[in-house]
């Protein structure tokens, strides 16, 4: 039971990386280059926050990549249950709509 559980949560969460890999890796390299740039061709009062940026950058792909992931399990965020709640929130906006259209024809 806990071993299939295990594989589960490991299954979850390695697909989860895995969809998110290639956006993350993209979004970081193009910013990446355009603030190399200006760290490269900017003027001297540039450097600073240009250097400040390319730590944060490096720092932000790898906690997105390796350190969000096992902070979503230990908070017990499941994908499961947040995707029921969200079915449940769409079918009760829909019954609202549903009650409201009727109320509006004189039905109810």
């Amino acid at each position: 039971m806990i071993r299939s559980l295990f594989l589960t949560v490991f299954v979850r969460r390695n697909e989860s990386v895995t969809n998110t890999l290639s956006r993350t890796i993209l979004t970081v390299t193009t910013v990446f280059f355009v603030i190399l740039t200006l760290f490269l061709f900017g003027g001297e009062i540039i450097h600073g926050f240009s250097f400040a940026m390319l730590i944060g950058i490096i720092f932000g792909a790898y906690s997105s990549i390796f350190v969000a992931s096992p902070f979503l399990i230990w908070f017990g965020y499941d994908v499961a249950k947040a995707k029921a709640a969200q079915a449940q929130r769409l079918r009760n906006t829909m019954e609202k709509e549903k009650m409201r259209a009727q109320f509006e024809q004189g039905m109810v």
